[in-house]
């Protein structure tokens, strides 16, 4: 019986399930008002098992390849599909870390004298993915308008000369011509990727300064129309 299916058993007996002491395995919380049923809002999930399930060679045949969707696929016919059937979110989707360093972005160049700008901003905060887009842009650029020309005409020269050409000869010019396909959608994916990953981090940091300076102008207007004794006690 797997940890999964410790858990269900556990949650139709309404207890807590205990589960192994593993960096691995995520720690659930059961609500206390539905005691036989987990509560998702009260579902913690370890980031270090969240980076070891998406990292290595497993982790980039889950997150490029889809490699854990026939696994949930198939338990779906067999069970049910409950919350902990699914994969923990990636790490790169924790707005944490890009919110961190905003704010010593921010602090570095107020330290300067100079105004932070929200254009330098997320190209310094998200330099990496764009570098990320840009590359991949260029490798498929170069696939498509240099690459698969060169191999079509390999492979039509030797479609003409068929009796020329050796057996091994023609497999090579199909294995190259499916790799150079390959690696051109693969560019392609991962160029789209990154910018897409770009824009939603870009959309991220503007909301979260935009709510941060609308709530100190809110409480700046709070602090300036209070009464003398709350404007006192709001000072201390």
């Amino acid at each position: 019986m797997d940890v999964r299916e410790r858990t269900r058993a556990a949650h139709r007996l309404g207890c807590e399930p205990q589960e192994p002491a593993l960096a691995t395995q995520r720690s659930w919380v059961i609500s206390t008002t539905s005691p036989s049923r987990i509560d998702p809002m009260a579902v913690h999930e370890h980031e270090p098992s969240d980076k070891v399930f998406w990292s290595g060679p497993r982790g980039f045949a889950r997150l490029y390849l889809g490699a854990w969707i026939p696994k949930l696929a198939w338990r779906g016919l067999r069970t049910p599909v409950e919350r902990e059937d699914l994969p923990p979110p990636h790490p790169i989707f924790d707005q944490e870390p890009a919110l961190a360093a905003c704010d010593a972005w921010i602090a570095r160049t107020r330290a300067k004298g100079e105004t932070p700008k929200l254009l330098p901003l997320l190209l310094a905060v998200g330099r990496g993915r764009v570098v990320a887009a840009l590359l991949f842009g260029m490798v498929n650029g170069l696939l498509s308008t240099v690459g698969r020309p060169l191999v079509l005409a390999w492979a039509i020269r030797t479609g003409l000369d068929p009796e020329d050409v050796s057996v091994g000869r023609r497999v090579l010019v199909g294995v190259v011509f499916g790799a150079t396909v390959f690696c051109e959608g693969l560019a392609q994916m991962l160029m789209s990727l990154n910018s897409h990953l770009m824009s939603l981090r870009s959309l991220e940091i503007a909301s979260t300064l935009v709510a941060r300076r609308a709530a100190a102008l809110r409480e700046a207007d709070a602090a300036a129309v209070a009464p003398p004794m709350n404007r006192t006690a709001a000072c201390k």
